[in-house]
């Protein structure tokens, strides 16, 4: 019976609608994007205390969250309505945060308690060249992770490559990143996207298609809409 289930917690913080939610690994912190541009950090499985709210850099929206496995489980992939994706350090959000004195979920934070996380993002992909709706992870692969965009492109992403930090012109942008599948030639815009667990090579994508296009990255040209 849904009616009675007990709500735990009401967790306060953003000024608009929350977009994207990521628990930590060790399921102690939960992560949230929003509407507003931050990401908030909570001690969600315990007192329910706000950590820290932190601005990203972002343009626009957060739409989605997701964390790298371990050992970089302290590394947060955002992605944003912007069409950029940025890379943050929890540790350095967390010690900010502490520097900064941020108090516990009492009441709504003001917006002088937003910490700066500009020196808290360790990478920032600009890419795509529309909004980037979801990020995957992919298992045993703790330095690389997937992207799709209304750009009508999924994409692979390894953090140890060198890739360039501002939005290339149109006539090169493709050049960012290695794009595993692209529908922007149907005028397809990709909007879920997800990593098989036991087959991590394998990545399922869907959007403004009626279809849903499974990938095999091995196979990079494969199924590719031209």
């Amino acid at each position: 019976n849904i009616q009675g289930l007990e709500l735990r917690q009401s967790l306060l913080g953003h000024d608009g609608c929350v977009n994207a939610l990521s628990w930590s690994w060790d399921g102690q912190l939960l992560f949230s994007g929003s509407d507003d541009s931050t990401i908030c950090v909570w001690r969600a499985a315990g007192d329910g205390s706000l950590l820290s709210r932190f601005s990203t850099g972002f343009s626009e929206r957060v739409f989605d969250l997701k964390l790298l496995p371990a050992p970089n489980d302290h590394l947060l992939i955002a992605c944003s309505m912007d069409a950029s994706i940025k890379v943050f350090d929890v540790n350095r959000i967390l010690a900010a945060a502490n520097s900064a004195s941020i108090f516990a979920n009492t009441v709504r934070p003001s917006e002088d308690s937003i910490v700066d996380g500009s020196d808290c993002c360790v990478r920032t992909f600009a890419v795509h060249s529309a909004p980037v709706k979801r990020a995957a992870i992919i298992p045993d692969a703790p330095f690389e992770f997937l992207s799709c965009s209304e750009d009508g492109t999924a994409r692979h992403f390894d953090i140890r490559e060198r890739l360039p930090s501002v939005r290339l012109d149109p006539d090169t942008w493709k050049r960012g990143g290695q794009i595993v599948a692209d529908y922007h030639k149907l005028r397809a815009e990709l909007h879920a996207l997800d990593v098989n667990a036991f087959h991590p090579f394998i990545f399922a994508v869907g959007g403004s298609l009626t279809s849903i296009m499974v990938h095999d990255r091995r196979m990079p040209y494969s199924g590719l809409a031209h």
